[in-house]
C-alpha cells in the first residue's frame, strides 16, 4: 500500500507494532541488507501513534512522518494474540529504555563492525544497536533467545514464530 495516511491512522489500540525498515536509495543500507541477505537495515517500534521508537545515534522517538518521505518501505509486524497487559508490558519497557541516560542509549559502532565481520561478540557492553531492542519481546514471549541480533534475524524470528504482517508501507 502506498497511502502514507494509513500509517498515520493505525489506532493506538493496534499499538505496539514491530517496525522494520528499509531505506532505499542509501548505499550503507543496501550494504547492511547485502551482507545479512536480508530485504530491512533497521528496526524500531511504534508505540504511541505518529511515532517510532528508533535508535539512530540514540534511542528516542521520532515523528512517523520522517520516514514517510518517499525513501523508505515499512512493514509493521504484531503478536497475532497479543492482549491489553501484553501489549502495555512491551510499552513499559520500552518506555523505561528511553528514560535511561543519554549515555546508556548511544548506538553501538562497534557492534556494526563485529556484524561485518561475523564476530557478534565484538560490541561496547551496555551499548545496542537498533534491533538489539527486540528484547522486549522477552516480556511476552519466552521463546525469544536472540542476542544481538541483525534486522534480517529480527524480521526472520517474527515469520517463524507467531506473529503476523499487520501492514506494508510502499512509497510510490
Amino acid at each position: 500500500m502506498t497511502d502514507p495516511n494509513k500509517v498515520l491512522a493505525i489506532p493506538k489500540t493496534d499499538l505496539p507494532l514491530m517496525v522494520f525498515s528499509d531505506n532505499m536509495r542509501s548505499f550503507l543500507s543496501w550494504g547492511i541488507k547485502a551482507h545479512q541477505h536480508g530485504a530491512y537495515n533497521h528496526f524500531m517500534w511504534m508505540m504511541e501513534p505518529g511515532k517510532f521508537v528508533s535508535q539512530d545515534w540514540i534511542l528516542h522517538e521520532v515523528p512517523v512522518s520522517k520516514y514517510l518521505q518517499g525513501k523508505h518501505r515499512l512493514k509493521f509486524v504484531r503478536g497475532t494474540n497479543w492482549n491489553f497487559v501484553q501489549r502495555t508490558r512491551i510499552r513499559i519497557a520500552l518506555r523505561m529504555a528511553l528514560n535511561k541516560s543519554w549515555y546508556k542509549k548511544l548506538y553501538d559502532p562497534l557492534q556494526i563492525v563485529g556484524k561485518a565481520i561475523w564476530c557478534k561478540w565484538l560490541q561496547i557492553p551496555g551499548l545496542k544497536i537498533c534491533s538489539d531492542y527486540g528484547f522486549v519481546l522477552k516480556e511476552i514471549d519466552y521463546d525469544y533467545n536472540l542476542k544481538h541480533p541483525s534486522p534480517t534475524e529480527l524480521n526472520q524470528y517474527t515469520k517463524d514464530h507467531d506473529y503476523e504482517v499487520y501492514l506494508r508501507y510502499l512509497p510510490d
